[in-house]
């Protein structure tokens, strides 16, 4: 089955199983670091329904290691709240042929597989050190395109200072933190985390590395101001490269089908 349709068929699954939530209020937020809570007000998402089902679609770029070539790509991806899951696909090419890579995090397990045209399976990872790493993106997900979603009672906050703050987040078997930096209009520009595993080119082995996610431009959507375009960059002894630039075309909350 291509990955394109393994993305259709259980992001429909998904959407069976997901709820409906009510109206997110300020004694919701109330818990929140200050900073957190102005956020939220400033995303939009007070006195609105709260987030079960988040669907975007996105572009960019993306390169395999400093020195690497960047490749455009696009794709889409949906996630969902009570229960969580998400599901995300990237469409790209390598010197000439198509690829996909196909994330995929339901219950305690997440997975990874990238395909070439379709049919040639060149990366297949799976087990706890996957899951650790999408339990981050789990979170930083939530952070860029869902603020609303921080009121989950599995996430515990620490105030740093007036624009700093910790999150450690469980999801099944793992916990994870990350810091979160937001500047004086109250918008998050940076997403930091020591959890994340970077995968080795096959996925059979991963390494421990700090993960950042930061943020140039946010945007409305949907009557949501959210995260318009951003990078993902490694850091390392050697030092910091960013492997990703990403871009927000669209994003749908709380729909009935999936993106087309």
């Amino acid at each position: 089955m291509s990955p394109q349709s393994v993305y259709t068929r259980e992001a429909r699954e998904h959407l069976r199983e997901a709820g409906r939530l009510p109206l997110l209020t300020e004694k919701q937020t109330a818990h929140l670091p200050d900073v957190v809570q102005q956020y939220i007000r400033r995303s939009g998402a007070l006195g609105q329904p709260q987030v079960a089902i988040f669907k975007l679609i996105f572009h960019g770029r993306i390169r395999s290691g400093p020195r690497a070539r960047w490749m455009p790509f696009c794709g889409q991806q949906q996630n969902t709240y009570g229960p969580i899951s998400r599901i995300f696909l990237m469409n790209a090419s390598m010197f000439g042929l198509p690829f996909q890579a196909l994330h995929r995090f339901s219950g305690a397990s997440a997975t990874m597989q990238v395909k070439i045209a379709s049919l040639f399976t060149v990366v297949d990872a799976s087990g706890p050190e996957m899951s650790l790493a999408e339990t981050v993106t789990l979170l930083n997900d939530m952070c860029l395109f869902a603020p609303g979603a921080l009121i989950d009672p599995n996430i515990r906050w620490q105030e740093v200072d007036a624009h700093t703050v910790t999150a450690s987040f469980t999801h099944c078997d793992h916990t994870i933190q990350a810091t979160l930096v937001f500047n004086g209009q109250s918008e998050l520009v940076d997403f930091t985390s020591d959890d994340r595993m970077a995968a080795s080119r096959d996925g059979k082995s991963f390494v421990r590395r700090r993960w950042s996610t930061p943020v140039r431009e946010h945007a409305l959507y949907d009557s949501h101001r959210v995260v318009k375009r951003g990078d993902a960059a490694w850091h390392s002894s050697e030092g910091e490269f960013t492997y990703l630039e990403l871009e927000l075309d669209a994003i749908q909350y709380n729909v009935a089908d999936i993106v087309s």
